[in-house]
């Protein structure tokens, strides 16, 4: 069996354990996920207690959230969730900014590609997503570390290319081909930059 269905596999029990309210799926999420989901936290938040409250109010969403919601990904579910708790965490702690200076410099790399989220509808918001989403389907296994690594987790290059054993330089080149890839996608969808 391949390791992806297994690890599916692994995440339906883990969600039905979720369902029936069994607590051992907190336990499982947190030895499954717990080193990722903290090192997204960390990412954003550069302090070990705040990032120990957000991984712990993440569990405790989840155990709230499943029921009703029943996620096809868990990790993604997961990762959604910390980010938007880290991301809080961090506005409660500095209301002056809403995204770590760290992070400014990663997401104003896709700026040209995505152009400007203030002025992006509801709508485009949703379109764009998707087009990302199948974007990251069609790229390689290898692009796709790289892109959520970057603009998913907010890991600098550096720790990137040490994750990879290869040059900041051979990231940079990557991320610059994706991104305009990605723009060249978004604008055979219709969207302007």
């Amino acid at each position: 069996m391949r390791s992806d269905e297994k690890q599916k596999r692994e995440d339906r029990r883990i969600v039905e354990l979720f369902w029936k309210r069994d607590e051992a799926a907190i336990a499982l999420t947190a030895e499954r996920y717990g080193r990722s989901l903290y090192s997204i936290a960390y990412n954003l938040l550069h302090d070990d207690c705040d990032t120990e409250e957000v991984l712990n109010d993440t569990y405790l969403d989840a155990w709230n959230s499943i029921p009703p919601a029943r996620p096809d990904c868990l990790f993604a579910f997961l990762v959604k969730v910390v980010r938007g708790n880290a991301l809080n965490a961090y506005e409660h702690r500095h209301r002056e900014r809403r995204i770590p200076p760290h992070m400014v410099v990663s997401l104003s790399e896709l700026d040209d590609c995505l152009g400007r989220d203030d002025a992006a509808a509801e709508e485009d918001s949703r379109t764009i997503a998707a087009v990302i989403s199948r974007y990251l389907e069609q790229t390689t296994e290898r692009r796709r570390f790289i892109f959520v690594c970057r603009y998913g987790c907010g890991d600098p290059i550096r720790k990137i290319a040490g994750m990879l054993k290869v040059s900041e330089s051979t990231v940079n080149k990557e991320l610059a081909a994706m991104r305009e890839e990605l723009r060249i996608q978004l604008e055979k969808e219709g969207i302007t930059i």
